[in-house]
């Protein structure tokens, strides 16, 4: 499970430098502008974020996909 996690996320790191990381950052700031104009009334929650959603990074994203991981495996450990 983790090592697939992080296999996973390698082979998107990869593909964003043979893309090229400029490209990466215009997609970013795509879906940023994106959420920003989603009706409020349909997606109040990603319409409260949005604004923050440029803040986050793809290192960011990754350490919480791990985090969150792991807690899940320490919380099955406990459990058994």
């Amino acid at each position: 499970m983790v090592a697939g996690t992080i296999l996973a996320w390698t082979a998107f790191e990869a593909n964003a430098h043979a893309a090229g990381l400029d490209v990466m950052d215009r997609d970013g700031l795509a879906w940023t502008r994106e959420y920003v104009v989603l009706p409020a009334d349909r997606y109040p929650h990603i319409r409260n974020v949005a604004e923050h959603l440029s803040d986050v990074d793809r290192e960011d994203q990754f350490e919480l996909a791990l985090e969150l991981l792991l807690d899940a495996v320490e919380a099955r450990a406990r459990r058994a």
